[in-house]
């Protein structure tokens, strides 16, 4: 079937109706796509100038990592936006001097921070609401990120994928299996440019995309397209998951200086130990002691039972669960009986999981935990967050997050010999204290009560 008579007309393909409807539902009238030259952000860039009532230019980041390869991407990209007459935004990165300024920043993180910078900047200069910045994920990167997660013991919240649109990133691509972009270039006859890392299969993400998932669909019919539904399914009961429990939540009433879960609350909702877990995990519950909380709460075989977590104490008292700020008496002084330090020799593997990090549930540090202090917060606290320029008050940290007054009080700082705030518990990690591959140790710094290890893998 033919769907263009010339190189640019070829609006008829299901591929650029697909992206088209995309962006119509999503109310997006410009779209500056992220191009690299692969074949991923080239078929997004074609599809995207097929419509006519789109405003689009690209955007390409130039790292040096690959010597010619860097410069070949550029010409590339260069030629194809000149043949489309689209606007090239360009840019040249120095890795190195990044990381030299930010110790213990990874070749992945710092082309990360580096890229999503420079396209915030962009769309502010636009100053169009509607605009977006367009990534070319696909429904493959979607199932690898749902792999990944499984793998690692997440939830329906990892397991729902990416966001097809967060605000600012866009992805039109990401219920569109790569064979059918593939097919799509060879249709309207378009050549992309091949990156040779990714045939390499060290990285967890390109071994599940180079030799897993060939297998899988060899023995599976469909699965591109039963992956795609599952991811789809995920995402919608992850929302219904959400609301059900914010709208529980809503219900705790205040009690002197406690949150109270009212029992005719906690009675009727379909499973405690969700409810519970998501209530106290900024506290340091984990899974497990939810568990134990929903069980003691369920049969009411424990009144007057305590759990405490560094500065927080939860009660079962005759009216529900109380949630509040310990006594002085008990919260004076350090806080680090409360948490745990383990030493790991430091690996290659170990290194890039510990990079990976976006949890914040604990901290990985140069030192032992007698090197630092922790305390709660206190007006005025800032920290100088990785990833971002200057420093931000942990005040406004917390209220974006969305914090209860009884979780600011309970949460913890661990600071450094210097006073400066090296990690907000579950909220922010500062661009001080950094391991490098080189360090002989790694220390992982996590709360007694919880279980919760750092995630492995992370998606650029």
């Amino acid at each position: 079937m033919k769907f263009f008579n010339t190189e640019t007309e070829y609006t008829g393909h299901p591929l650029v109706a697909s992206v088209e409807k995309f962006l119509r539902r999503a109310g997006v009238s410009s779209v500056t796509v992220a191009l690299s030259g692969g074949a991923d952000s080239t078929a997004l860039l074609r599809a995207c100038a097929a419509i006519p009532s789109l405003r689009v230019d690209a955007a390409h980041c130039n790292f040096h990592l690959r010597g010619e390869e860097s410069d070949r991407d550029q010409a590339f990209c260069e030629s194809l936006c000149t043949s489309l007459g689209i606007r090239l935004q360009k840019i040249d990165f120095d890795v190195a001097e990044y990381r030299a300024s930010r110790p213990g920043t990874s070749v992945e993180m710092a082309c990360r921070e580096l890229r999503y910078e420079w396209f915030g900047s962009i769309l502010d200069g636009k100053h169009d609401p509607s605009a977006r910045i367009a990534v070319a994920h696909n429904a493959d990167d979607n199932a690898e990120t749902l792999f990944l997660n499984l793998l690692r013991g997440s939830g329906v919240r990892g397991l729902k994928g990416m966001a097809a649109d967060n605000g600012r990133i866009i992805r039109p691509l990401l219920t569109i299996p790569r064979s059918a972009i593939l097919s799509f270039l060879a249709d309207i006859r378009q050549s992309h440019i091949t990156d040779s890392s990714n045939l390499c299969s060290d990285y967890r993400r390109n071994f599940l995309r180079n030799d897993i998932f060939p297998m899988l669909r060899s023995r599976w019919e469909g699965f591109d397209k039963t992956m795609a539904r599952s991811i789809e399914t995920l995402g919608r009961e992850s929302a219904i998951i959400d609301h059900i429990v914010e709208d529980a939540l809503s219900k705790t009433v205040a009690g002197g200086d406690a949150v109270i879960l009212p029992w005719s609350v906690l009675d009727s909702f379909p499973d405690p130990v969700t409810l519970i877990y998501r209530w106290g995990a900024p506290a340091g519950i984990s899974t497990e002691i939810a568990v134990e909380i929903a069980e003691a709460a369920i049969s009411r075989r424990r009144p007057g039972a305590a759990w405490r977590f560094a500065g927080t104490e939860l009660r079962m008292e005759r009216d529900g669960l109380h949630m509040g700020r310990r006594a002085e008496s008990q919260d004076d002084g350090d806080l680090s009986s409360l948490f745990v330090c383990e030493r790991h020799d430091m690996t290659p593997e170990l290194f890039s999981a510990i990079k990976s990090d976006r949890s914040n549930s604990c901290v990985w540090l140069p030192r032992p935990l007698e090197c630092y202090s922790l305390r709660h917060p206190v007006a005025g606290d800032r920290i100088e967050p990785l990833g971002m320029k200057g420093s931000s008050l942990i005040s406004d940290i917390m209220k974006d997050a969305r914090l209860s007054r009884t979780r600011r009080l309970s949460t913890a700082l661990l600071c450094d010999s210097a006073g400066r705030i090296i990690w907000a518990e579950r909220l922010k990690r500062s661009r001080h204290e950094l391991l490098t591959p080189a360090s002989p140790s790694a220390y992982r710094i996590f709360r007694r009560e919880s279980d919760f290890f750092c995630n492995p893998d992370f998606f650029c």
